[in-house]
């Protein structure tokens, strides 16, 4: 049995890994699809100091507090970030990585930094005074705003991606 840790993308709750979680838990696995601070479900705790820090630290503490090991963290689009950044700091907790179409960064690198101008211009088109940007308009309309801050942070790390048994 292994453990799965759902990050998603920016804009994103937990609720678009439900169906994938359901189907590994049928197969006998544990699926633990995360909605990070301030966004989806964890809307109402969106502030100007939300940024990529904290969403490492959801899924740290997820691992943590479920005293989850070997997990394997899977994060999509932005929580390619997200995930490289929480198993870099519980590398004992996390047998593999998998990035869905997401980046896989190295130190000092933001989201920001990775993304083209045209994603750059989506971030700030619909950035509002308390640094929310708001989804983007073909996006599935429960799609909340996202903090800008943890799009433009960099990620910290201290060990290479070599340790985990899965990337992509």
């Amino acid at each position: 049995m292994t453990t799965y840790v759902l990050v998603p993308g920016a804009w994103h709750g937990a609720r678009v890994f439900e169906p994938l979680a359901r189907g590994l838990r049928r197969a006998g696995h544990e699926a633990c699809p995360l909605s990070l601070t301030g966004v989806g479900g964890r809307r109402h705790l969106l502030t100007p100091s939300v940024n990529l820090d904290t969403h490492i630290d959801d899924v740290a503490n997820l691992l943590l507090d479920e005293d989850v090991r070997d997990a394997v963290l899977v994060g999509h689009s932005y929580g390619g970030m997200v995930v490289t950044g929480a198993a870099d700091r519980l590398p004992d907790r996390v047998e593999g990585l998998v990035c869905v179409d997401a980046p896989v960064p190295e130190d000092g690198q933001s989201l920001w930094s990775l993304v083209t101008e045209n994603e750059r211009a989506w971030y700030l088109g619909g950035t509002s005074a308390n640094g929310r940007t708001s989804p983007l308009p073909f996006f599935d309309p429960r799609a909340t705003p996202h903090p800008l801050a943890s799009l433009l942070q960099a990620v910290r790390l201290e060990g290479g991606l070599e340790r985990f048994r899965a990337k992509s």
